[in-house]
């Protein structure tokens, strides 16, 4: 009677133990489907165009002291780096165009979710 009541415990500790890893087993496949772990990786290169020199037109740019917008500005980048801003800017078809009408550029803003007043 008393190793049938053993074997029946360990049994029983057996299923419990089978739960318990089973639950974390799925706990963790879902924490890590929620945090992207399954997304294929992608090299940024094969979908992204570099260009040296890039042109973006008439866009309303925030000013530095973030009191107002200024309207229908071009910003000309060469390799990523901002090298002029005004509303005259003079280029030619080796820049690539990017129309900025009625959009908002916020330079150095990293956080998209912010309240300006």
């Amino acid at each position: 009677m008393k190793r049938s009541v053993l074997i029946n415990g360990f049994k029983f500790i057996l299923l419990l133990l089978a739960i318990g890893i089973s639950i974390i087993l799925w706990v963790n496949r879902q924490l890590k489907t929620a945090n992207g772990g399954f997304t294929e990786l992608l090299d940024v290169h094969e979908i992204v165009n570099t260009y040296s020199k890039i042109v973006i037109k008439n866009v309303n740019i925030l000013s530095p002291n973030c009191e107002q917008f200024i309207p229908n500005q071009n910003v000309v980048l060469q390799d990523g780096i901002i090298q002029s801003i005004n509303k005259d800017t003079i280029f030619d078809n080796i820049f690539t165009v990017i129309q900025g009408e009625n959009r908002y550029l916020i330079p150095g803003l990293v956080d998209s979710h912010v309240h300006i007043s």
